[in-house]
């Protein structure tokens, strides 16, 4: 389908190229509703760098003990054993805490998404589901936190984070077991860096530092539970169809990247499959972007931020009060709500 919405790197003759300019009526609000949870995200940044500081900090003491090499490698021999060993258990005992922090930040991100978007839901005429009903979708998508991602990687954030885990303690190990120029003075300052350093656009090593990567898996696994509960709270009210929106600070690479297609193409079965609902091709219903729920896509890549728009039919095709949107639903079902 992607092939027949691309011409030349466009997508549609009037497809813009700011995000923002495509929206669809009602999505300015989910839009602001995913921009404040990523804003909350931010805010466990500083719980996420505490664990890494406190591992440098003691890492720093154990150096101020050693008795650094006069040449060579900074340190030889035991001292050099006895460092590895505590770069190994400071790693590991932040890594266990900053597994705590992740889920907490994400168990969060999936309540705000769940409660931002049922209120958009209630607001197109969609009754609220019970207390019991959303609690269980809420726990049912955390438990999709620890399966495979991406399908078939063998990827899971238990593996995520053994890397997470590894590459550091290798990383640091590396610092004293090579000749430093700079003594131990260098080794120290890239000791700090290479697990708290987060300036924007400095970064100190390949990949970034600790609190760095930490950070990138926190956005990542919020933003992929997110979209998982949004999903799960459209099936859950009957929706048979939605939108993929880009999110607002998405770049515009000429339509070939996939969260583009998936916002722009059209997916002709689409066609049938509203039909069978219900809904005509007269009712100027926009096929770009739109896509089956029984059919959803497959979270894309890590750290996309895009998001559902569930259907929502133009006021002009309304036939019930004021304030209540006619909404289709899956298996030919439109909710309505009459007078």
């Amino acid at each position: 389908m992607a092939e027949e919405s691309i011409q030349g790197g466009q997508i549609l003759e009037d497809a813009p190229l700011a995000p923002l300019a495509i929206l669809g009526r009602g999505a300015v609000e989910l839009h602001e509703g995913r921009e404040a949870l990523f804003r909350s995200v931010t805010r466990e940044y500083g719980a996420l760098r505490r664990p890494l500081r406190e591992a440098n900090a003691n890492l720093l003491q154990t150096l101020d003990r050693l008795k650094p090499s006069t040449s060579g490698p900074v340190l030889t021999g035991g001292a050099l054993t006895t460092f590895e060993s505590a770069a190994i258990r400071e790693v590991q005992k932040a890594t266990a805490q900053v597994k705590l922090v992740l889920e907490e930040g994400i168990r969060k991100a999936v309540f705000r998404a769940s409660r931002s978007h049922e209120k958009f839901l209630d607001k197109a005429g969609f009754p609220r589901l019970s207390a019991q009903q959303m609690s269980k979708l809420r726990q049912e998508t955390l438990n999709k936190l620890y399966e495979e991602f991406p399908v078939g990687s063998g990827q899971t954030l238990n593996t995520r984070l053994a890397n997470f885990e590894q590459k550091h303690i290798t990383q640091i190990k590396g610092f004293v077991s090579e000749v430093s120029p700079g003594g131990m003075g260098a080794v120290k300052a890239k000791l700090r860096k290479s697990l708290t350093h987060t300036a924007p656009g400095r970064v100190f090593l390949p990949g970034g530092s600790a609190s760095k990567d930490a950070q990138r898996l926190l956005v990542a696994e919020e933003a992929r539970m997110a979209n998982a509960v949004e999903v799960g709270l459209m099936r859950a009210h009957g929706m048979g169809f939605s939108y993929w929106r880009l999110d607002p600070s998405h770049k515009w690479y000429g339509g070939g990247e996939i969260c583009e297609i998936l916002a722009y193409e059209v997916d002709f079965q689409i066609i049938n499959q509203l039909e069978l609902a219900g809904i005509e091709g007269s009712m100027g219903v926009k096929l770009e972007g739109l896509h089956s729920l029984d059919a959803w896509p497959s979270f894309p890549h890590p750290h996309c931020r895009c998001h559902p728009e569930p259907l929502i039919l133009p006021e002009s095709f309304r036939s019930i009060k004021e304030g209540l949107a006619l909404t289709v639903g899956g298996a030919g079902l439109i909710k309505a709500v009459e007078e």
